[in-house]
Order: structure tokens, then sequence, then C-alpha cells
């Protein structure tokens, strides 16, 4: 056999000297990858408009006869008030015609509200008193999530509605009005532009969960989602590129969401144990306000956390499962049984995804095993509702709404929640082996592969 001189061995080695560099590329830290600043907007919020530009720029309005400016932000505050405002909308479900404004209150310290309407086609503002109800669900916290009603005038159509305190002194009044656009205003359509939707609230604390995060996403696709909302407080620099990256697609909608600017927010539920003014980022707020932003856009809502996803175990996704549902039970509201995988069991799988040991999070596909449920025991449950029936929602359940619900048995669906161990003491052969997610492993890869190329691996 014929011996390679020294230069000409060099280069047939090459090809394997750059696959080599290649591999070692996409498995680097992926903190040291370094992408156009466009992509990596800040540390916060998502999407938030820079000082200065543009899209940070108030919009200055007139609106009959009232010189204020349009709402540019999800939360505004009542002047002189500790009220602050999400979103109104349009509804006529309890055989009145009203609008709803979505807000979070001080529960101790009650300010009568009234609603300043802008009419189509009038020349003045009709004001109105807004009948006030604070959510049931607050934890005991000082501010809860609150709803503002108030009655269409006869012959009035809103097109935009300013909220001041009904005793308003001159001051207030000389105060800027801020007009926020009443939603929803078209009747129910027959057909939906989506058959499910999902909201996600909230992320905080510099969210960074990123692998996690993407295999969530990727599983709501798989099992049925057109969209996903999701209201962010804060997030990390590689889990902003990936949000990124899903707005541009058009999957997920990010709705920025900066409560602690307004409140001192707890971190956990419970009050004193978890110091605040609000429940947990004020997450029934955007859970609500998502349930009213797409009313009359998809056909079910699936209200979940991210770290959360509701598996179907006898059919194949959401569509299937929820006409048997409803063959069988014709509820508009189903509660599916929390389940947690503890982070406490991690199947290894040899080096079946060692490409995303790189990646920042959690690795759900590593989690087969969860803890058993204690019947004696409260078990948290997450939805799947229409939101055409629910007037008030919770986190585990609907506070009011215009049908049944309905618990779903274990053996039909569960919700899977991957988390701290609840029961560190448990060893690992009381724990169930759960393989249901497996059953959608080759798409599920295939498609988490797809985003971490475009986002961290430039392919």
């Amino acid at each position: 056999m014929m011996k390679l001189r020294p230069p000409v061995l060099f280069l047939s080695l090459l090809p394997t000297v750059f696959l080599l560099l290649s591999v070692a590329y996409k498995f680097r830290r992926i903190g040291s990858l370094v992408r156009d600043d466009r992509h990596v907007l800040s540390n916060s919020s998502v999407l938030t408009p820079k000082p200065g530009s543009a899209s940070a720029k108030i919009d200055r309005v007139t609106l009959c006869g009232q010189r204020g400016a349009l709402q540019n932000t999800s939360i505004v505050r009542v002047p002189h008030a500790n009220i602050f405002l999400v979103s109104a909308y349009h509804d006529r479900r309890e055989g009145g015609r009203s609008t709803r404004v979505i807000g979070i209150a001080n529960r101790y310290e009650p300010d009568a509200l009234s609603c300043r309407f802008c009419c189509r086609g009038r020349s003045e503002i009709v004001t109105v008193t807004a009948s006030t109800y604070i959510h049931s669900d607050h934890f005991d916290f000082p501010y809860g999530a609150a709803d503002f009603l108030c009655a269409e005038p006869p012959g009035c159509l809103p097109g935009h509605v300013s909220v001041r305190r009904a005793r308003a002194t001159p001051d207030e009044e000389e105060a800027e009005w801020v007009f926020m656009p009443v939603r929803n205003r078209l009747r129910a359509p027959r057909t939906f532009a989506r058959e499910f939707s999902v909201c996600i609230s909230t992320l905080f604390g510099n969210y960074g969960n990123a692998l996690q995060f993407v295999q969530a996403i990727e599983m709501y696709r798989i099992l049925g989602a057109g969209r996903v909302t999701v209201y962010n407080t804060s997030c990390s620099s590689e889990l902003n590129r990936v949000l990124l990256y899903y707005v541009e697609t058009g999957l997920v909608e990010v709705v920025p969401w900066p409560i602690a600017d307004y409140v001192r927010v707890s971190k956990g539920w419970h009050y004193p144990e978890h110091p605040g003014e609000l429940h947990y980022y004020g997450q029934i707020a955007a859970l609500n306000d998502c349930v009213y932003r797409h009313m009359y856009s998809t056909r079910y809502l699936v209200l979940t956390d991210i770290d959360e996803v509701i598996v179907p175990l006898k059919h194949a996704d959401w569509k299937d499962l929820v006409r048997h549902l409803n063959d069988r039970y014709g509820a508009e509201i189903y509660l599916f049984e929390n389940h947690v995988f503890p982070d406490t069991a991690s199947e290894e799988f040899g080096s079946k995804f060692q490409a995303w040991d790189a990646i920042p999070g959690v690795n759900i596909m590593r989690r087969i095993r969860r803890e058993p449920n204690q019947p004696e025991v409260f078990n948290p449950t997450k939805m799947i509702v229409n939101p055409r029936a629910v007037l008030q929602t919770s986190v585990h359940s609907a506070l009011n709404a215009l049908g049944i619900s309905e618990t779903v048995p274990g053996d039909t669906a569960i919700m899977h929640h991957y988390r701290a161990a609840k029961r560190p003491d448990l060893p690992l052969e009381s724990l169930v082996v759960d393989l249901a997610l497996w059953r959608y492993n080759a798409t599920l890869i295939r498609n988490v592969n797809k985003v971490l190329n475009r986002v961290f691996w430039n392919v």
C-alpha cells in the first residue's frame, strides 16, 4: 500500500477536522454564543420598546372632544388610586351590554370608579358608574384580581374607555386620560381561527429554562395548539431568543407583564408565608385577560403553566380528547389532575440527548417517573375550557362560569408537572413509571431539534 507523504496526509484529514470543529461549535455553552443584538433585546420583558424608539412613543389622540393617549402598555394605573387596569372587553353574556375592565385592586382601599366612554358616532364623553367585583381567589393578599363592570348606555357603542375615580378631584381630571380600546365587540363567530390556544402565566425571576420551554411549546403544538400566549415579567437572554423565534413564526404571542413595577409581588401563593402585596406576580389577572383575549378566536383554551402538559392517555391529541369528553359529559370546563414528575428521578438514556445538554434548562424526556397521588390530599388541577362560558377564572378552577365543570378521570388524561419533588422521601421504586409522553417522542425530538438548530446552533 502506498504511503501518504505528510502534506498529502494533512489534506486527507481536513474534512474530519472541519467536522470535529463544527460539532464542537454546536456543543459550546450557549452563553458564549453571540448573535445579532436585535435578537437579544434585554434580560427583562421580551419585545419591550427601547426608550426613544417609535414603538415607545405615546399615541396622542382626541376622542369625543377629550385629549389623551391610547393605551400602549399592558398595565395602566388609575390616577390617584391603588387600582391597575389591564384590558377592556365588551360582554353581553349575562343579558345586558357591559364593558368589563379587567384589573387589580387593593381590597382594603376600595375606590368607586367611573367609566368614561367614547361612543362611536358621538362627539362627547359618556360617563357611567362602574361596579367593582374583586375575585374571591386572592389568597389573603392585600391586592387581588378585579372586574369593573360598566353598563353601556342605550345607543352607545363604545370604541374606547377611560377609567377614573368616580369622585375625581380637579387635579385628577387634569391628569392625562388614557383610553383603552373596548375589544370583543363582534358576535361569536361560526368558525374559529384556532381549535386550541394556550395561556401561560407568568414568566418571572429571569426565567431561563429554555430547553423545557421549547419542549413544552412543541408538545402543545403536537397536541393541537395554534397559539400560545405568554405573560412575561422577566426572562434570560437565552429564553428571549426562543421567544423571539416563536413570535416570528406566529405560534407564540408575548404580553409584557411588568407588574413588579406597580405592586410588591409575591413569589408564592400563600399570605403572609410568602411576602408581598399580590399573589404570584398577578397571574390570576393575567389568566383572566387571556380568557377574554381569546374568547372569539379559539374554540377551546388551555390554562396551564410552562412546566405542565395535559397529556391524553387514550387519544392522539386534545381535539380527540375533548370530543370524547363532550360526548360523555357535555361540560364547558374540564379539570385535569396534577401529577408530579420530580427532578430527583431523571433517567440518563445514554448519549441520546447529549446534544441538548448544552441548552439551559430541564429535559422532560428524562422524566419518566411520577409520584403516586394521595387520595386524601388536595390535588390541584389545570383546565381546558370553552372561554365563552368563563366569566372569572382562578388558577386551578373557574370561579364564575355559565356551564358545568367536570374532573377528567386519571385513566383518560392527566396533567404532567415537571418540578421539584413534592415528596422527596419516596424511594425510587415507589414512583410510577409513566411513558405516556414517549408516545410522541419521534415528533417531539425532531421538532425540538429544529427549533434549537434555528435559535442556538445557526443551522
